[in-house]
């Protein structure tokens, strides 16, 4: 018998807080990387948001160690790219990653909410679900993409509707208290 699967919500960002992320290629090689290696060790990728310095995902596995050799392999593919690309060496990510566990719905629910809000807060977009790089527009019914699975969050809400109003919820705090260095 499996065990269940436990949530994570993964993070890291570029060491010294740098870019991580030059232009909108890097954004889409580091998602289909993602694809890949979540594939390959059978990770659920739930939420997702590629910040230009940082990024977020919510990832669920039967087994921690499938989440520690995925993240591995992205990170590492992903820095030998980026160090290729921009002429540099050493580290690009400031740590290994950070782990969080997700034990409830509620948490699971807030931290997806968190995570699309994540570039309103940061001032990169003026409306929820223009962010190209999150999976915010799935969640919302503005996309059709195939990476995030997106029923775990949603099957608290009646739809993307409901889902957009839940984020929607927050929108005015944000844009009435900008959070500067929020990671």
């Amino acid at each position: 018998m499996n065990a269940p699967k436990t949530y994570f919500h993964v993070l890291n960002r570029g060491n010294q807080k740098q870019t991580l992320f030059y232009k909108r290629d890097n954004y889409l090689f580091f998602l289909r990387k993602l694809k890949k290696y979540a594939g390959l060790h059978q990770i659920d990728v739930i939420a997702y948001c590629l910040m230009p310095n940082h990024f977020h995902l919510i990832l669920g596995a039967f087994e921690i160690a499938a989440r520690s050799h995925c993240m591995h392999a992205l990170q590492t593919s992903y820095a030998k790219a980026i160090n290729k690309q921009q002429h540099r060496t050493g580290h690009l990510f400031q740590d290994s990653y950070q782990k969080i566990p997700v034990t409830t719905s509620e948490q699971m629910n807030h931290l997806s909410r968190y995570i699309h809000l994540n570039p309103l807060k940061a001032g990169l977009v003026t409306r929820i679900g223009t962010w190209p790089y999150s999976s915010c527009q799935e969640y919302i019914g503005m996309r059709n993409g195939q990476l995030p699975n997106s029923g775990i969050v949603l099957t608290e809400f009646t739809d993307g509707a409901a889902y957009l109003a839940f984020l929607q919820d927050q929108e005015q705090d944000i844009m009435t208290n900008t959070l500067v260095g929020h990671i």
